[in-house]
């Protein structure tokens, strides 16, 4: 999903005419799911 909004923003900066929604900005700045932790030995 995230490809698309940010697809979708860059094209309405051109266009001027893309709205974001709430949901779509906290999909866009959702923090990345933490990297599993390598333990070493």
């Amino acid at each position: 999903k995230k490809p698309a909004l940010s697809a979708g923003v860059l094209d309405g900066r051109t266009t001027g005419d893309w709205k974001l929604r709430d949901e779509d900005l906290q999909a866009l700045f959702a923090p990345l799911p933490a990297a599993p932790k390598k333990t070493r030995k």
